[in-house]
């Protein structure tokens, strides 16, 4: 089946949801800058968006709109994730060759390069655009577990495979310059795991001294690193603000360069097989291993959804007609609802609390650029490579969701969830520091944002689908 749109009509449709995005983020945005949405009371929320409504969502969308004959698209979505992280990978070394990048942010320029924000922002935007008159809720469905999808590559590449270590490279670099005396004692190092997921949490509430930086990017002066790292963090470690030794700078310096030695001592592959174990017992991860396996199965999904194209004989459904375990996706769809717009609330929490406090010379280059590649150049590449996944029947032509997931999940900002892994890391007062670049950085793309979207699913309406 094919789907013509007239341009009027396709802008309107591309311009639509931006409006429920930016809405419900500037409903966020004013929450905080009034003191309502607390850093505590954000942190709140998030637990309760990451523990229990994400994997509603998960399981819902799952379970309702994926089967076993959508095995090649869900291949064909994490391939198409994995080369726009490689893209990505390009890209800040492109910037890094071409500009002046302070020393300290160097892994979180390749950061904001590598990851998009694939979460909130792609789902909200297939949402709406399910919710009008051209296309089918099952399609809407189904477009929501797409993202999921991509949401699940995320999740592997940024905690399974090490993505997050990109900050804890600049952490190295930020102790070695500081040369804080050698330790010998390593006995009160905490490693537990650093619990943050890909959409929208909120770290242990901050409480740093400052640490100033030059125009290179180099710390050059410490008055006091009074960070209390949350419980959760694995590779740093976990001091009591309270106690006598938390308020000395140079015990705090020496545990963190203890803690580093500690994860750059392990061997690479204990490493890696133990992260990923540790985030398989995840809910969100633990939800979608359970919905998969029920999705691809045609008689345990037939307790759940009533699919007319899958004919399971032998299993009755419940009094009021519907199959014997609909009440569950009643459960979750209603549950797993909430999370977009707590989401995208949580997005504009975080951006009102974001500060600017000058740039290094010459950064306004890598700003640039970087939003150039993500909100132009990526989204380019992504309509041409969906047109060629077309051509070549990898995606199916009666399905538009699918162009529309993978075009949009490309044309979305760096990953929020990388001033929650740099403020736990780095801390949130520095001047000049990892999170200023951050967040000039997010806020230069949030701004340019509803333009480029607007034109990117505009032509990807009209021509991709």
């Amino acid at each position: 089946m094919s789907y013509h749109f007239g341009l009027g009509q396709a802008i309107y449709i591309a311009i639509k949801p931006l409006f429920k995005i930016y809405l419900s983020a500037g409903t966020g945005f004013l929450l905080a800058k009034q003191k309502i949405l607390t850093p505590d009371g954000s942190r709140v929320i998030s637990q309760i968006v990451l523990t229990y409504l994400v994997p509603c969502l998960f399981f819902h969308n799952i379970v309702a709109s994926l089967k076993d004959t959508d095995i090649k698209i869900m291949g064909v979505i994490i391939l198409t994730g994995y080369i726009y992280y490689a893209a990505g990978a390009l890209c800040g070394l492109i910037l890094k060759m071409l500009n002046p990048i302070p020393k300290m942010w160097v892994g979180g320029l390749f950061m904001a390069c590598i990851f998009n924000n694939s979460g909130d922002l792609p789902i909200a935007y297939v949402q709406t655009i399910g919710n009008g008159s051209m296309f089918s809720s099952t399609w809407a469905n189904k477009g929501v577990a797409y993202c999921v999808i991509f949401n699940v590559v995320f999740i592997s590449a940024m905690f399974n495979f090490g993505g997050q270590h990109l900050i804890f490279f600049d952490q190295k670099r930020f102790l070695r310059d500081l040369n804080p005396e050698p330790v010998h004692d390593e006995s009160s190092i905490d490693h537990e795991k650093l619990e943050i997921s890909s959409l929208e949490g909120t770290p242990q509430p901050l409480n740093p001294d400052h640490v100033r930086f030059n125009a290179a990017g180099d710390a050059v002066s410490v008055t006091g690193y009074g960070r209390r790292f949350s419980k959760s963090s694995q590779f740093l470690p976990d001091l009591d603000a309270d106690s006598e030794r938390a308020r000395q700078p140079t015990a705090r310096f020496k545990n963190l360069k203890n803690g580093w030695k500690r994860f750059k001592s392990r061997n690479m592959t204990t490493r890696i097989i133990g992260e990923f174990i540790e985030n398989m017992k995840r809910p969100q991860s633990m939800t979608l291993i359970v919905a998969l396996a029920i999705a691809m199965i045609p008689w345990t999904r037939r307790l759940f959804v009533d699919d007319p194209d899958q004919h399971v004989s032998g299993i009755p459904n419940a009094p009021d007609g519907r199959p014997p375990l609909d009440f569950i996706m009643d459960f979750t769809g209603f549950f797993g609802n909430a999370q977009v717009p707590l989401g995208l609330m949580l997005l504009g929490g975080t951006i009102a609390r974001l500060k600017v406090r000058g740039l290094p010379a010459k950064f306004w280059r890598t700003i640039v650029g970087l939003v150039l590649f993500k909100l132009v150049i990526l989204p380019i590449i992504a309509i041409a490579f969906v047109e060629e996944l077309r051509r070549v029947h990898w995606i199916d032509h009666d399905d538009p969701m699918a162009p529309i997931v993978l075009i949009a999940s490309s044309s979305t900002p760096s990953a929020t969830i990388q001033i929650y892994i740099t403020a736990l890391v780095f801390g949130a007062d520095y001047e000049e520091g990892p999170l200023n670049c951050l967040a000039v950085v997010l806020i230069a793309q949030y701004t340019f944002l509803p333009i480029s979207m607007t034109i990117v699913m505009t032509y990807a309406l009209k021509n991709a689908i």
